[in-house]
Protein backbone atom coordinates (compact mmCIF):
# COMPACT_ATOMS: atom_id res chain seq x y z
CA UNK A 1 0.00 0.00 0.00
CA UNK A 2 1.39 3.39 -1.01
CA UNK A 3 0.45 6.67 0.65
CA UNK A 4 -0.20 9.89 -1.23
CA UNK A 5 -0.49 13.52 -0.13
CA UNK A 6 -2.46 16.21 -1.97
CA UNK A 7 -0.53 19.48 -2.30
CA UNK A 8 -3.79 21.40 -2.79
CA UNK A 9 -6.23 20.23 -0.09
CA UNK A 10 -3.54 18.58 2.11
CA UNK A 11 -5.44 15.30 2.43
CA UNK A 12 -3.74 11.93 2.47
CA UNK A 13 -4.95 8.81 0.72
CA UNK A 14 -3.57 5.41 -0.16
CA UNK A 15 -3.76 2.90 -2.93
CA UNK A 16 -2.78 -0.74 -3.11
CA UNK A 17 -3.30 -1.06 -6.84
CA UNK A 18 -2.07 2.00 -8.67
CA UNK A 19 -0.35 5.34 -8.46
CA UNK A 20 -2.59 8.29 -7.65
CA UNK A 21 -1.54 11.31 -9.72
CA UNK A 22 -4.58 13.43 -8.84
CA UNK A 23 -6.38 13.78 -5.52
CA UNK A 24 -9.74 11.96 -5.52
CA UNK A 25 -11.23 14.76 -3.39
CA UNK A 26 -10.13 17.92 -5.23
CA UNK A 27 -8.20 16.83 -8.32
CA UNK A 28 -5.00 18.50 -7.11
CA UNK A 29 -1.51 17.06 -7.71
CA UNK A 30 -0.30 14.38 -5.32
CA UNK A 31 3.04 13.30 -3.93
CA UNK A 32 4.08 9.71 -3.30
CA UNK A 33 4.85 9.73 0.44
CA UNK A 34 6.88 6.50 0.34
CA UNK A 35 9.18 7.99 -2.31
CA UNK A 36 9.48 11.26 -0.34
CA UNK A 37 10.42 9.36 2.82
CA UNK A 38 13.03 7.34 0.93
CA UNK A 39 14.52 10.52 -0.56
CA UNK A 40 14.56 12.18 2.87
CA UNK A 41 16.44 9.20 4.35
CA UNK A 42 19.05 9.28 1.56
CA UNK A 43 19.41 13.09 1.82
CA UNK A 44 19.90 12.70 5.59
CA UNK A 45 22.63 10.11 4.99
CA UNK A 46 24.32 12.40 2.47
CA UNK A 47 24.21 15.37 4.87
CA UNK A 48 25.51 13.27 7.79
CA UNK A 49 28.62 12.57 5.74
CA UNK A 50 29.51 16.24 6.23
CA UNK A 51 29.56 15.83 10.00
CA UNK A 52 30.78 12.24 10.34
CA UNK A 53 33.09 11.75 7.38
CA UNK A 54 32.61 10.09 4.03
CA UNK A 55 31.65 6.43 3.81
CA UNK A 56 31.31 4.01 0.91
CA UNK A 57 27.79 3.14 2.10
CA UNK A 58 26.52 6.72 1.79
CA UNK A 59 25.09 8.37 -1.31
CA UNK A 60 27.51 9.85 -3.83
CA UNK A 61 27.61 13.57 -4.28
CA UNK A 62 29.45 16.81 -4.11
CA UNK A 63 29.40 20.07 -2.15
CA UNK A 64 29.41 23.47 -3.79
CA UNK A 65 29.93 26.61 -1.72
CA UNK A 66 29.61 30.10 -3.10
CA UNK A 67 32.69 32.35 -3.14
CA UNK A 68 31.36 34.32 -0.15
CA UNK A 69 31.22 31.12 1.95
CA UNK A 70 34.72 30.11 0.83
CA UNK A 71 35.99 33.60 1.69
CA UNK A 72 35.05 32.98 5.35
CA UNK A 73 37.96 30.56 5.59
CA UNK A 74 38.31 26.83 6.05
CA UNK A 75 37.32 26.80 9.74
CA UNK A 76 34.03 28.67 9.26
CA UNK A 77 33.22 26.71 6.11
CA UNK A 78 33.78 23.47 8.05
CA UNK A 79 31.53 24.67 10.87
CA UNK A 80 28.77 25.53 8.40
CA UNK A 81 29.01 22.14 6.68
CA UNK A 82 29.06 20.34 10.02
CA UNK A 83 25.94 22.19 11.18
CA UNK A 84 24.16 21.17 7.96
CA UNK A 85 25.25 17.57 8.50
CA UNK A 86 23.99 17.50 12.08
CA UNK A 87 20.57 18.98 11.29
CA UNK A 88 17.77 16.70 12.45
CA UNK A 89 14.67 18.91 12.49
CA UNK A 90 12.54 19.86 9.51
CA UNK A 91 9.05 21.34 9.16
CA UNK A 92 6.38 18.81 10.11
CA UNK A 93 3.50 20.62 8.44
CA UNK A 94 4.60 19.36 5.01
CA UNK A 95 4.52 15.57 4.84
CA UNK A 96 6.32 15.63 1.50
CA UNK A 97 9.53 17.11 2.90
CA UNK A 98 12.59 15.44 1.42
CA UNK A 99 15.02 17.16 3.83
CA UNK A 100 16.56 18.91 0.84
CA UNK A 101 16.53 22.56 1.95
CA UNK A 102 17.35 24.49 5.08
CA UNK A 103 18.71 27.62 6.66
CA UNK A 104 21.14 28.11 9.52
CA UNK A 105 23.23 30.59 11.43
CA UNK A 106 26.65 30.47 13.01
CA UNK A 107 27.43 33.63 14.93
CA UNK A 108 26.45 36.53 12.70
CA UNK A 109 26.63 34.46 9.49
CA UNK A 110 23.30 33.25 8.11
CA UNK A 111 23.27 30.74 5.29
CA UNK A 112 20.93 28.52 3.34
CA UNK A 113 21.47 25.22 1.61
CA UNK A 114 19.81 23.02 -0.98
CA UNK A 115 20.34 19.43 -2.05
CA UNK A 116 19.55 18.72 -5.66
CA UNK A 117 19.22 15.13 -6.82
CA UNK A 118 20.13 14.28 -10.38
CA UNK A 119 18.85 10.97 -11.72
CA UNK A 120 20.45 9.16 -14.60
CA UNK A 121 18.40 9.44 -17.81
CA UNK A 122 15.25 7.29 -17.90
CA UNK A 123 15.56 6.42 -14.22
CA UNK A 124 12.92 7.34 -11.65
CA UNK A 125 14.50 5.30 -8.89
CA UNK A 126 15.51 6.52 -5.45
CA UNK A 127 18.36 3.97 -5.52
CA UNK A 128 21.74 5.71 -5.17
CA UNK A 129 23.23 3.73 -8.04
CA UNK A 130 21.05 5.89 -10.29
CA UNK A 131 21.38 9.30 -8.61
CA UNK A 132 23.94 11.92 -7.62
CA UNK A 133 23.40 14.61 -4.98
CA UNK A 134 24.76 18.15 -4.95
CA UNK A 135 24.67 20.27 -1.80
CA UNK A 136 24.84 24.00 -2.52
CA UNK A 137 25.56 26.46 0.29
CA UNK A 138 25.38 30.26 0.16
CA UNK A 139 25.46 33.14 2.62
CA UNK A 140 22.30 35.15 3.11
CA UNK A 141 22.51 38.92 2.79
CA UNK A 142 22.09 41.08 5.84
CA UNK A 143 19.13 43.47 5.56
Amino acid sequence: MTGFYCKTCRRTSSSAKHRIDRCPACGGPTIDLDRSRALAARNDAFRRQLAMGWSSTCPAGEVIVTPDVAALGHTMESLILRSIGLRTTFPRDEPDTEHAVGVGRIGDKAFDWTISVESKPNSHRVDDRFTRRTLSVRLLSHP
